[in-house]
């Protein structure tokens, strides 16, 4: 293995939270071995049973790493990293089959003082969200994607890294009542623009614009998605949205302060909209 296949491995441990579950595995259970070693003397219990505490530690070890690589925490509940193994960085095998596939980078935010990066990337997980229950559409994971940032990718980095056929970029811009939005629809080969739409929209047309993305995205890509599988927009306020917005982009950082703060930010758009069903969900996942 070069320098460069190694550099890839370990950044795709690090974002995929491999070594933290090592280190804190590791930590867990050395203070574990550590109590029972004299709880266990002072209780007279016999010596085969610690032994057999430390093989039950060991063997979990592996599994422990092996969750943490293939599967990742989202407000939407647990689920497997769609990006596949490590060949998704270090070698990739082209695709043989004719299942078109994407990658929705988070979007960039252009307002005036820079402090809504949150919306922005959270409109981009939304419409990521609906893209990855298409059938027949192969769509990379979130924690792959945006670790691409879209205002720094070049393109054919996406296309050798996540080993796809197009790459949704967009912007925003958000200001007191109106929303200014930028999408493009990018073939990773070459470069070259498929579909792209402008949005100056007021505030409330968030869902319309969604709609028209995820719609337009899957026309490009020739897939139809199942009516049973839309989810329907509820009608919340613009404050509550927001509030629920803010808390996604707080939660998928997954560390405890971010996750208390999106629990706050959650509660707050409930209160506010007592039957936001979504924002019960991921205060839920909280």
């Amino acid at each position: 293995m070069d320098k460069l296949q190694f550099r890839d491995l370990w950044s795709q441990l690090e974002k995929r939270k491999v070594v933290r579950v090592a280190l804190v595995y590791l930590l867990v259970g050395l203070l574990v071995i550590l109590v029972a070693t004299v709880a266990f003397e002072r209780l007279g219990v016999p010596a085969y049973v610690l032994s057999l505490l430390l093989v039950v530690i060991l063997l979990g070890f592996p599994v422990a790493l092996f969750l943490a690589w293939a599967f990742e925490i989202t407000p939407y509940g647990i689920r497997k990293d769609s990006t596949g193994d490590i060949e998704t960085i270090t070698k990739i095998e082209k695709n043989t089959d004719d299942m078109p596939s994407i990658a929705v980078l988070p979007f960039e935010d252009l307002s005036q003082n820079g402090d809504h990066a949150y919306f922005c990337e959270s409109l981009a997980e939304e419409i990521l969200d609906v893209l990855r229950k298409v059938p027949n559409l192969r769509v990379a994971s979130r924690v792959a994607a945006f670790e691409l940032r879209s205002e720094q990718a070049d393109f054919r980095e996406v296309n050798r890294k996540l080993n796809v056929q197009l790459g949704l970029k967009g912007s925003c811009r958000k200001s007191p009542g109106k929303l200014h939005v930028k999408v493009q629809l990018i073939d990773t080969s070459d470069g070259s623009e498929r579909w792209s739409r402008q949005y100056d929209r007021a505030l409330e047309d968030i869902f319309e614009i969604q709609e028209d993305v995820e719609t337009s995205v899957m026309k490009v890509l020739n897939v139809a998605k199942p009516e049973r599988f839309f989810t329907p927009r509820q009608n919340v306020s613009t404050r509550a949205y927001d509030l629920y917005m803010h808390g996604l982009s707080c939660f998928a950082r997954h560390t405890t302060q971010d996750n208390v703060y999106a629990r706050q930010l959650f509660k707050q758009a409930i209160d506010l909209e007592p039957d936001f069903g979504r924002a019960w969900a991921s205060l839920a996942y909280t």
